[in-house]
C-alpha cells in the first residue's frame, strides 16, 4: 500500500501557539470531531494522495528544477470557515495571496502536472486548518460580537516547502520527508 502526502508551507512555532489559543476559544462554542494538532499546522499547496516512492523522487526531482519564489511573507488570519457560517464544516485561518504565494502554489502544480498528478481543479484558497468535521455548536464568527482573538492577524515569512508524508494513526501525523528552501 503507497503512503499519502501533501507539499505544504509548515506553520511557525510562535504562530502555532497562537493558533491553538483559537482552537481553544473555538472549543467553547462548537465540538469538532476533528482538532488538527498544533505540530501538524500548515498551508496546504498541492495534496497528493497515494503515491510510490518512484513519483514522490520524481516530484521532489521537478520541484528542484522549479523557478520558486525567493522567500516572501503573508499574512494569517483572521478566521474562517467552509460550509454553512454558523456551522462550518471547517474551521480555519485564512491566508493571504501574496504574489509569491501564488507563483509557488503554480510551480508547485506544474511539477505536480510533470510528475503525473491532475492539476487542481478549485480556486487556490490558502488557509490553515484548526478543526473539521463539525458537530455541534454555533460558531463564534457568526455572532454580533465576534470574539477579538479571532481577528487577529499575524504576519509570517514563506521561507522553503516540505512534502509530507501522513501517517494517519499517529499524532502528530505529518512528517517532514523533504524540503525544498526559497
Amino acid at each position: 500500500m503507497n503512503s499519502h502526502y501533501f507539499v505544504g508551507i509548515q506553520v511557525p512555532r510562535e504562530l502555532a501557539g497562537h493558533l491553538s489559543s483559537w482552537q481553544h476559544t473555538l472549543q467553547k462554542h462548537m465540538r469538532y470531531k476533528v482538532w488538527t494538532n498544533a505540530e501538524d499546522f500548515h498551508v496546504t499547496l498541492k495534496f497528493l494522495g497515494a503515491a510510490s516512492d518512484e513519483k514522490i523522487n520524481r516530484l521532489m526531482s521537478m520541484l528542484q528544477q522549479q523557478n520558486l519564489p525567493d522567500a516572501f511573507s503573508t499574512t494569517v488570519g483572521p478566521a474562517g470557515g467552509f460550509g454553512h457560517p454558523e456551522a462550518p464544516r471547517v474551521f480555519l485561518a485564512e491566508v493571504e495571496k501574496p504574489p509569491g504565494l501564488v507563483k509557488l502554489y503554480k510551480r508547485v502544480e506544474e511539477a505536480a502536472a510533470a510528475s503525473g498528478w491532475e492539476r487542481e481543479k478549485r480556486d487556490f484558497h490558502p488557509h490553515i486548518t484548526l478543526a473539521k468535521k463539525q458537530a455541534e455548536g454555533r460558531s463564534p464568527l457568526s455572532l454580533s460580537h465576534v470574539p477579538a482573538v479571532f481577528q487577529q492577524q499575524f504576519s509570517i515569512m514563506v521561507e522553503r516547502i516540505t512534502l509530507y508524508r501522513i501517517h494517519p494513526g499517529e499524532n502528530p501525523k505529518y512528517k517532514d520527508v523533504f524540503t525544498i528552501d526559497l
